[in-house]
């Protein structure tokens, strides 16, 4: 923000269709290797300018300034591409001396996208025009996940909101009735560690569930943004996440959960329905939009330190 009063507080998230879809800029530089062929102005699976801008209203970079936030975002597929192969991003950067290829337990595309996250943090609080108490992480879908997993293992994470993260972000996994661990594993076989397979259909089985995952954030302030129509997402499950979590909140001297923990569509935050973890909801399918980013905002206000 051009008329800040002093070091201004950061949304951090990766984005799925490349930087120069968040500003329709020509000097943002596009990215020369794999993209999805879903994004906007895609030839041959790469990018091309058709598709400047065209995320604009995913990111709404305008209404984070006007807020007197700044926003830093990455392309997924510059730090690993969402592609089974793993080994055309950073993972063959870090396997041990002698080792050839990832084993069962290491770790998978998700969370190379969370070490990307830290990344970009490391830069951030060298600025002086950024607030480094003030760093939030944002993320869409699976970039939801990856911002869950980053503010687990980050604690320069002041907040995070994980948007519509479902299975492997807020969702629990025992007693998921929409995409289950056997099927996100099938569909998506290099998003987690290998370790996690035998684990579909054998949920009860799992030493832990996303409640756990959850509770490493705590006491810091944690957004769950969900839609009324996402059921994929099994906002449900993703509350009761909330709840698992609750009570580390409550031992840290967090307020955890306030009431139902539910606040709705255009519902102000009070301090009766908003605690250091709350779940959103308005009326939408899987999407991230201004509607979203205005209560994500509202809580930031709420929520980081002055």
């Amino acid at each position: 923000p051009n008329d800040r009063k002093g070091p201004a507080p950061v949304f951090v998230g990766l984005n799925f269709c490349g930087n120069h879809t968040v500003l329709a800029d020509p000097q943002i530089a596009m990215p020369s290797q794999w993209i999805y062929k879903s994004c906007a102005g895609v030839e041959n699976e790469r990018a091309t300018d058709k598709g400047r801008g065209t995320q604009q209203d995913v990111w709404c970079p305008d209404l984070l300034v006007e807020r007197g936030y700044a926003l830093a975002t990455l392309y997924n597929a510059d730090l690993d591409p969402d592609t089974p192969e793993l080994t055309d991003g950073i993972h063959p950067h870090y396997l041990a001396a002698g080792q050839g290829k990832l084993g069962p337990h290491d770790w998978g595309t998700i969370r190379a996208w969370a070490w990307g996250v830290s990344r970009v943090v490391d830069y951030l609080v060298t600025r002086p025009d950024i607030d480094k108490t003030r760093v939030c992480a944002i993320g869409h879908s699976r970039l939801g996940k990856t911002a869950l997993f980053a503010a687990a293992f980050d604690e320069r994470i002041a907040l995070t909101a994980p948007h519509q993260s479902g299975t492997g972000g807020m969702a629990l996994n025992r007693g998921n009735d929409q995409e289950t661990v056997a099927r996100i594993n099938k569909s998506f076989p290099h998003w987690f560690s290998d370790s996690f397979v035998p684990f579909g259909d054998n949920e009860p089985k799992l030493p832990i569930d996303q409640h756990l995952l959850v509770a490493l954030v705590a006491p810091r302030p944690l957004f769950d943004g969900e839609g009324d129509q996402d059921k994929w997402a099994n906002f449900d499950n993703a509350m009761r996440s909330l709840q698992g979590a609750d009570k580390v909140y409550k031992f840290l001297g967090g307020r955890g959960l306030v009431g139902s923990g539910l606040v709705s569509g255009d519902e102000a935050f009070t301090d009766a329905n908003c605690g250091d973890i709350v779940q959103y909801r308005r009326d939408e399918k899987h999407v991230l939009n201004r509607a979203y980013w205005l209560r994500v905002l509202d809580f930031a206000d709420r929520k980081l330190p002055k």
